[in-house]
């Protein structure tokens, strides 16, 4: 049971990890909106979404991760960006903002891969 004890340790480090790297990349993307609203830019830029869950999708093949599964966490990321970026721009967003920028239309990105 200790085994299983230090193994779950290192789990709960690397959550807690991951947990603070959103919250920063969550400032990072409060400081693009205010840069945004400032320089008169839209809050949506489908190529930067994309661009962003390709970039998650070659990191997972590179990784030897499911690509299914980074571009479902890139999608989350992108919503919540979009929803912070929209209350500080003062504008208003649909529903799983992402949904409406992968490529197809469909759902999936262009490799193919769905979420």
């Amino acid at each position: 049971m200790a085994k299983l004890d230090a193994l779950r340790a290192q789990i709960d480090s690397l959550d807690q990890k991951l947990a603070e790297i959103i919250a920063e990349r969550l400032g990072l993307c409060a400081q693009v909106a205010h840069v945004k609203l400032a320089e008169g830019i839209s809050m949506m830029q489908p190529d930067r979404v994309t661009a962003v869950r390709d970039a998650y999708a070659g990191r997972a093949r590179e990784l030897g991760v499911s690509p299914d599964l980074l571009v479902r966490v890139a999608a989350l990321l992108i919503d919540e960006a979009c929803r912070l970026e929209a209350g500080i721009m003062g504008t208003s967003i649909g529903p799983h903002t992402s949904e409406h920028t992968r490529a197809g239309g469909a759902g999936g990105v262009a490799d193919g891969t769905r979420v």
